[in-house]
């Protein structure tokens, strides 16, 4: 019998399509052999507070602003982190799709954000872009000009992330955060797995 090698208990892949009658559609299968305590199907209504840095607990910092949501989102994930909602992956009530899968051995933060940026913990990321930007156009200039994905753990880990988005348009795109910084893949292909990178696994399709 083949030995399982634990690094390979994450194994998810993303995929957005088209439909004949014109419809955008986003999803994603979840391989992974254990799941947070709590974790259920969540609807987090418009107007809901929360933060975009906690503790190492998941409590928020005394001086972290609150942000209140624009949209209404529903995903699976968890509430059981006092600052903020966690979402894996989830849909907004504008039609804004997307979610994170593991990244391992790629994914790199920094450890502040840029300047002129708020610090976002990388756990909070779909549940904060699904909350505030309604396209994937919302999406890019959220991470390129407002938040950065920062090296601050959360329940004792910084979890390799990366992640993917579409919206009504039919657009998806990549979010890798690597060494050299943070890339965004527009205009891709629609798919997106584990490590290595988007650009390796576009190469691949090519060879």
């Amino acid at each position: 019998m083949m030995k399982q090698t634990p690094a390979l208990h994450a194994g998810c892949s993303a995929l957005s399509w088209d439909t004949r009658d014109g419809k955008h559609l986003w999803g994603r299968n979840l391989d992974f052999n254990r799941m947070a305590e709590g974790t259920a199907v969540t609807y987090i209504p418009r107007g809901t507070a929360y933060a975009l840095l906690g503790t190492e607990g998941g409590t928020c910092l005394p001086d972290q602003p609150q942000e209140r949501s624009a949209y209404a989102a529903v995903g699976t994930g968890f509430l059981l982190a006092p600052c903020s909602p966690i979402l894996y992956e989830g849909i907004n009530e504008r039609g804004l799709m997307g979610g994170q899968l593991y990244y391992r051995a790629f994914a790199s933060f920094p450890d502040g954000p840029r300047p002129g940026t708020r610090p976002l913990q990388p756990p909070f990321a779909v549940y904060h872009l699904l909350a505030q930007c309604a396209t994937v156009e919302e999406v890019v200039s959220m991470l390129e000009g407002q938040v950065s994905l920062v090296d601050a753990p959360l329940f004792g880990a910084v979890p390799p992330l990366h992640w993917s988005f579409c919206d009504r348009t039919g657009e998806s795109i990549v979010i890798e955060p690597d060494r050299d910084g943070l890339h965004i893949y527009r205009r891709t292909i629609g798919v997106m797995t584990n490590s290595p990178g988007y650009p390796w696994h576009r190469q691949n399709l090519l060879n």
